[in-house]
């Protein structure tokens, strides 16, 4: 932004022509929100109603402080259009004295203003809105009424239950779906027999609502309802009268209630209705339901694989068992393996899911089986079950003989390969060797793969890795240098520094990697002088080669020698943040230093690293660059914060920085603020992350609130207060009235967790959705995190077909946090200490505007 921005918005603000004011009034959101706020205070205050009525839509997008008190004057203005705005900007951030004015426009003349005046009140959190809001369930508009029951929905105050209940059998079809689905969301048992009765409402959509509702509830009451809907669709598939989409859209609604109810009649009535769903598909509801159930299905399950299934629903069960992730079920799987109860290839797809080591010895058995389909699936399975960083010699005699069989297919024959690499053990070397020269590439390319898995290095390895760094395929190549940097040991490292600095430009990418990998084992701080010196001679394409090599060298030489570099161009300079981050706790006083860069790119990497290295003496320089005008140093402070906090214990380190933060404009640095939240166990106002899941435009800042709700859910519910005793049989009762039960505010897990079920259900995109549901954030019970790892990235932008240097990039880490930043000079990203898990490219964060 130009320094001359805001002042430029201001001067339009003062023109006397309206037409510039409201211009000026529409810039103002595109400034961050300290700058925009006295600019939209001015333009609220305007005479004209336009410049107004935009200045509301900047105050509602950026959450102005103070707005709404400001607004809470016009809904009592003669222009609706004011009167919808001043809704919208109390809705996005409402006080108690706004949400006590909306309070006087639920009667308004307009449908429109009463509807948003209504949804404003039930996104404010606010105890004083629910008796207001009480008082127009009878509105004679219906929208209106829907409006107000979802509303009183999400306040989930006590007093609405029974007003609610009375709007059960409302005239309009949509108040009763909203009623029934208001009803779910305040949990309260009273609503249930009301509930009940509407699985028989002459609309679907009622119906449907109604049984989600009663899941939502939790009681095993509901479960007897409940049945016949999840049998009678059962009952169709064995024969019986076929279902209608209608029953079947309700027979799903019936299985996902069921899931949450998750009491053991209900896992019953969901183990019988696997018959009905396809053990082919990626999802299925009573599958689905059964995982949503969690571990305390587990004992239910295992007891009916070990009965006499149908093979359909042996299949769904052991698919359950896989998804839920209890690796202590893995020998039940086993057992109905060879019992024959469930097929194989099931079988050991789910133990493969699982991971469960201790099942091993049972899927090396089947690599030789007579059925192709079965020695595949034992082969992935051990791909699976085998860990390279835990050597394992089991398999390395069953992959032998597999692989004697001369009428083995290649590709089978590529994938044992493979597997006899990742057991690690120095028995598999004079095997893999040999395919290091087969004439089959793939087979090569799998010898290579496997060699770089062993658990070490040898003389013999080495003269055949750097061999295949002349072959003729590049992939070839490639997958040699990697081997190289996983195994390679020191004696190749004078070999491949002279090749980096003479070879070809085009394989200098994969003879530098190999190099930074092997000097990765090395403390030889001779070695550590002769790179430093290499430095200064080499082509540019492999000086950023060398500097991560030296990076990631541990010496304290190798220290020494990048802080002479780091007073070097930019390009060396962001090359030093990056990969020093490799050298520990010794890297932070070089560290602190280059945060400080005049370069964003720089400071970048220096915040990212320090958040992998850093302790709390770190957190003030963290803090500070926050606020960074750059987004990538900005986003990357705030997760070094939140990694630094994890590490320290220490919540209180991010708390103050990710909560302002939230208000942000930039879109990553509010998903890093969430993110960094959730790694040090902190959290803001839940009802502030509610409304960033519920009403960001960006996808990936909804998903890390997402992130963000489920850790807050976790956690303890707090004791309520006894509620007040129901009325006394025979006593009369008024729907109207609100009951006795007191208000009180809402407990932050239960509010997490409701707002987590509501954008399950009302989220239309898919990635957010399902991360919203409760397997959206699954461990595995049992499995113990593996430890972070060296990650290359070659940065390819849409559009090309090789890396881009200097590219601009966001990587989304299996955590929830995203680094920011830009390329090397070959188009790589280095990160020394990668968690566990999926990675992927993201939009760049310059790139990432509304919804991305």
């Amino acid at each position: 932004m130009w320094p001359n921005v805001p002042d430029r918005i201001k001067e339009g603000l003062e023109s006397t022509d309206p037409a510039e004011r409201r211009t000026a009034a529409q810039q103002i959101g595109t400034l961050p929100q300290a700058l925009a706020k006295p600019l939209a205070v001015k333009a609220l205050g305007d005479e004209d109603n336009e410049v107004r009525i935009a200045a509301a839509k900047v105050s509602a997008k950026l959450r102005i402080p103070g707005a709404s008190d400001i607004v809470s004057a016009w809904l009592a203005d003669s222009d609706a259009r004011l009167r919808l705005a001043a809704c919208e900007v109390i809705r996005s951030n409402p006080t108690e004295r706004s949400v006590t004015a909306l309070g006087r426009v639920l009667s308004d003349p307009s449908q429109d203003v009463r509807m948003a005046a209504a949804q404003a009140m039930g996104r404010s959190g606010s105890p004083d809105a629910v008796s207001l809001l009480l008082g127009h369930l009878d509105d004679n508009s219906p929208e209106v009424r829907a409006e107000v029951a979802t509303s009183l929905g999400r306040l989930g105050d006590g007093r609405a239950v029974l007003p609610l209940v009375g709007r059960v059998q409302d005239t309009s079809a949509e108040v009763r779906r909203r009623v029934a689905r208001a009803l779910g969301d305040l949990r309260d048992t009273r609503a249930l027999s009301a509930l009940v009765r509407a699985l028989s409402d002459a609309n679907t959509d009622v119906r449907v609502e109604a049984a989600l509702a009663l899941g939502r509830i939790g009681s095993d009451e509901a479960t007897v309802a409940l049945a016949p809907h999840v049998q009678a669709s059962a009952s169709a598939s064995q024969g019986g009268p076929p279902s209608s989409e209608t029953s079947l859209a309700l027979r799903q609604a019936a299985v996902r209630a069921l899931g949450r109810i998750g009491s053991p009649r209900a896992t019953d009535l969901l183990i019988g209705a696997l018959e009905t769903d396809r053990p082919d598909a990626g999802r299925t509801p009573a599958r689905d339901a059964l995982v949503a159930v969690g571990p305390k299905a587990t004992k239910s399950i295992v007891t009916a694989l070990e009965g006499s299934p149908s093979a359909r629903t042996a299949v769904g069960l052991v698919q359950a068992l896989a998804a839920i992730g209890d690796v202590s079920t893995a020998p039940a799987i086993v057992r109905a393996m060879q019992r024959g109860t469930v097929a194989a290839p099931s079988a050991l797809s789910a133990l493969a899911t699982l991971e469960a080591e201790q099942s091993l010895p049972a899927v090396l058995e089947l690599i030789a089986d007579a059925s192709p389909d079965v020695r595949r699936a034992a082969t992935r399975a051990a791909l699976a079950l085998i860990d390279p960083a835990r050597p394992d010699g089991r398999a390395v005699e069953p992959v032998r003989d597999a692989l004697n069989d001369p009428a083995l297919a290649t590709e089978d024959r590529v994938v044992l390969v493979e597997l006899l690499g990742r057991t690690g053990s120095p028995r598999a070397s004079e095997q893999l060797l040999v395919y290091a020269t087969s004439k089959s590439p793939s087979l090569r390319r799998a010898s290579l793969r496997g060699l770089g898995s062993l658990a070490q290095g040898s003389a013999a390895v080495d003269e055949k890795i750097v061999t295949a760094l002349d072959d003729e395929l590049g992939t070839v190549r490639m997958d040699a240098a990697i081997a190289i940097s996983r195994v390679g040991t020191s004696a190749v490292a004078s070999k491949l520094l002279e090749r980096l600095l003479k070879s070809a430009e085009q394989d200098r990418a994969a003879i530098g990697i190999a190099l930074a990998g092997v000097l990765s084992r090395s403390q030889d701080g001779e070695l550590a002088k002769t790179v430093s010196a290499a430095v200064s001679s080499a082509p540019t394409s492999a000086r950023d080669a060398l500097i991560e090599g030296l990076g990631r060298l541990r010496s304290d030489t190798s220290v020494s020698e990048l802080k002479k570099l780091a007073g070097g161009p930019v390009d060396d300079r962001r090359k030093i943040a990056e990969a020093i981050s490799a050298q520990g706790a010794k890297a932070i006083p070089l560290l602190t230093t280059l945060a400080q860069d005049p370069d964003a790119s720089v400071r970048a990497n220096a915040v990212w690293s320090l958040g992998a290295v850093g302790d709390r003496g770190v957190a003030s320089v963290l803090s500070k660059l926050t606020t960074d005008p750059d987004v990538d140093v900005a986003g990357n402070s705030l997760a070094a914060l939140g990694r630094v906090a994890s590490r320290e214990k220490d919540a209180a380190l991010v708390e103050s920085s990710a909560c302002a933060a939230l208000s942000d404009t930039r879109p990553y640095v509010r998903a890093n603020a969430l993110a960094g939240l959730m790694l040090a166990g902190a959290k803001c106002d839940v009802a502030v992350i509610g409304q960033l899941l519920s009403g960001d435009p960006s996808e990936r800042v909804r998903i890390s609130a997402a992130g963000l709700l489920h850790a807050i859910a976790a956690g303890p519910v707090q004791p309520a207060t006894a509620p007040s005793p129901p009325p006394a049989a025979g006593a009369p009762t008024d729907p109207k009235k609100p009951d006795a039960k007191a208000a009180a505010p809402m407990d932050p897990v239960v509010a997490a967790r409701r707002a987590l079920e509501r954008c399950a259900s009302e989220e239309t995109t898919f990635r957010v959705a399902r991360r919203c549901e409760p397997g959206g954030v699954r461990t595995k019970n049992g499995a113990s995190p593996a430890s972070p790892m060296p990650l290359t990235v070659f940065v390819v932008p849409d559009g090309s077909t090789s890396p881009v240097a200097r590219a601009p990039f966001a990587l989304s880490l299996a955590d929830g946090t995203l680094r920011l930043g830009t390329s090397d000079r070959r188009g790589v990203v280095f990160e020394a200490l990668t968690p566990d898990g999926q990675v992927e490219l993201a939009v760049p964060a310059a790139l990432a505007v509304g919804s991305l």
